[in-house]
């Protein structure tokens, strides 16, 4: 019960449907962890909805959420979009 009403409530404050899969990115706090976790999110994502298990959910129901790190106020991260074609893709600075 305690898990489902913090799960509502997130979703809720974040204006995330309750039938949205969410996956977190959180890729690093360093340019060396940034730069090994992108080079590789392209090909995790693409063998992520190859799996048999995942066929069956339409693309339009996931999101990508990246937590990136924070430097002077700026985001030191971008995602290409052309990257995770079809993959909505938001930013989140804090979820507190």
């Amino acid at each position: 019960m305690f898990i489902q009403k913090a799960r509502n409530e997130f979703r809720t404050k974040l204006g995330v449907g309750q039938d949205v899969f969410v996956i977190t990115l959180a890729p690093g706090n360093t340019q060396e962890q940034i730069d090994f976790t992108m080079a590789r999110i392209p090909e995790t994502i693409k063998k992520f909805f190859e799996n048999d298990e995942m066929r069956t959910y339409p693309i339009d129901k996931f999101e990508l959420w990246v937590i990136p790190p924070i430097h002077k106020n700026k985001l030191v991260l971008d995602v290409p979009s052309s990257t995770l074609s079809n993959l909505k893709i938001r930013y989140i600075q804090s979820v507190d």
